[in-house]
């Protein structure tokens, strides 16, 4: 979305977190730009190119730099990142046995 780097659009990101007690979801929507009334929908990714990015993230040592400038966040997104690579395994197990059933 556009306004992900924003103060305005989001507040509660940063070392003030703690500090923001507004109704962030109408806020948001409340910024006048119509590209911005799609936040939801930003965050949607397929999860064959959410994978894909993941290799590429470790590929490029992306995933070392974040581990070494936070690593609570690299501990958050290696969580994230096994749990959508278990998702997938289990989608492509799940296609093989509609496979096998369907040449029996």
């Amino acid at each position: 979305a556009p306004n992900m780097i924003t103060k305005e659009a989001f507040p509660d990101w940063g070392p003030n977190v703690s500090k923001v007690d507004a109704p962030l979801n109408i806020l948001r929507k409340a910024i006048p730009m119509p590209t911005m009334h799609t936040l939801d929908t930003a965050w949607i990714v397929n999860l064959k190119t959410s994978v894909e990015l993941y290799a590429i993230w470790e590929a490029s040592g992306v995933l070392d730099q974040l581990e070494t400038v936070d690593e609570n966040l690299f501990d958050v997104v290696s969580d994230v990142m096994d749990e959508k690579r278990e998702e997938w395994e289990d989608w492509l197990e799940e296609q093989e046995d509609e496979d096998d059933d369907d040449d029996e």
